[in-house]
C-alpha cells in the first residue's frame, strides 16, 4: 500500500505479565486506531494467565498485532527493555496492559508530529474523579495514562 510508505511507522508496545482480563480491551483501542502505519508488539513475561490466547485471537483480527516472548521471566524493567528492542522506528508508545489509547490517537500524534516538526509528544494524562468513593485521604481518582480503555 502505498500510502502506508509515506507516512512513518508509529510502534505500540505492551510489556505485559498476566493481566489477561484487561489485555483484550487494550488491544481493542489499539485496533480502532485509523493510522494505517501502526505495528502492535506484545510482550509477554512469561504470564500464567492466557495472555497468549487472547494475542492470538486479536492477531486472527488485526495483523497489526505482534506476540513476542522473553526466554523467560524477566520481570517489568526487562521485559520492557526486550519489547524496545523488537521496535524498528523512532516512534513508539508504550501501554500497560490494563491502558488504552483514545481513538484516533496515533493519527492526532501523527499530525501534531508533522505540523510541528517535534520528535517527541506528551500530553497530561486524563483522570477521572469517583464522587461518591471517598478513603482516608479523600476521593479517589484514576489516572487514565495514554488514553481511556473500554
Amino acid at each position: 500500500m502505498k500510502i502506508q510508505k509515506e507516512l512513518p511507522l508509529f510502534t505500540v508496545i505492551i510489556p505485559v505479565y498476566n493481566r489477561a482480563e484487561y489485555l483484550l480491551h487494550t488491544l481493542r483501542t489499539c485496533s480502532i486506531q485509523n493510522y494505517p502505519n501502526l505495528e502492535i508488539i506484545v510482550s509477554d513475561d512469561n504470564s500464567t494467565e492466557n495472555v497468549k490466547d487472547i494475542v492470538s485471537e486479536a492477531i486472527k483480527k488485526d495483523k497489526r498485532i505482534r506476540y513476542v516472548k522473553p526466554t523467560s521471566g524477566k520481570g517489568m524493567l526487562n521485559n520492557f527493555e526486550f519489547a524496545l528492542k523488537q521496535v524498528k522506528t523512532m516512534y513508539v508508545i508504550a501501554l500497560g496492559g490494563d491502558d488504552g489509547l483514545l481513538p484516533d490517537g496515533i493519527q492526532g500524534m501523527a499530525d501534531v508530529i508533522s505540523k510541528t516538526g517535534k520528535e517527541l509528544v506528551a500530553w497530561p494524562a486524563p483522570a477521572y474523579y469517583y464522587p461518591s468513593v471517598r478513603g482516608k485521604m479523600g476521593n479517589y481518582v484514576s489516572i487514565v495514562i495514554r488514553g481511556l480503555g473500554f
